[in-house]
C-alpha cells in the first residue's frame, strides 16, 4: 500500500498535469477564437473590396453612359430609363 507521501506527490503530479492541460485547453481556445476573428475580417474586407468594385464599374458605366447624352445633367433619370429601355427592347 502506498503511503501518505507517495499519495501526495502523486496528487501533486497529477495537478501539475491538471494544471498544464487546462493551460493548453486555454491556449488552443484563444487560437481559435483568433483564427474566428481573421476569418471573420477576411470576409469583411472580401466584402469591403467587392463593394468598391461594384461602385467602381457603376460610375464608369455611369460616364459612359453620359458621354452619349447631350446635356447629361439636364437629363432626369426617368428620361434616361426610357432611353435604355427602348435601346435595348429594340434589338
Amino acid at each position: 500500500m502506498p503511503s501518505i507521501e507517495q499519495i501526495e506527490k502523486l496528487k501533486e503530479k497529477n495537478d501539475i498535469e491538471l494544471e498544464k492541460s487546462i493551460n493548453k485547453t486555454r491556449s488552443c481556445l484563444k487560437k481559435d477564437e483568433q483564427l474566428e476573428h481573421r476569418k471573420i475580417l477576411a470576409e469583411n474586407e472580401e466584402k469591403e473590396r467587392n463593394r468598391k468594385a461594384r461602385t467602381k464599374r457603376l460610375i464608369e458605366r455611369g460616364a459612359m453612359l453620359e458621354s452619349f447624352i447631350p446635356s447629361a445633367e439636364n437629363v432626369s433619370n426617368d428620361e434616361v430609363m426610357s432611353l435604355l429601355k427602348k435601346l435595348f427592347s429594340a434589338s
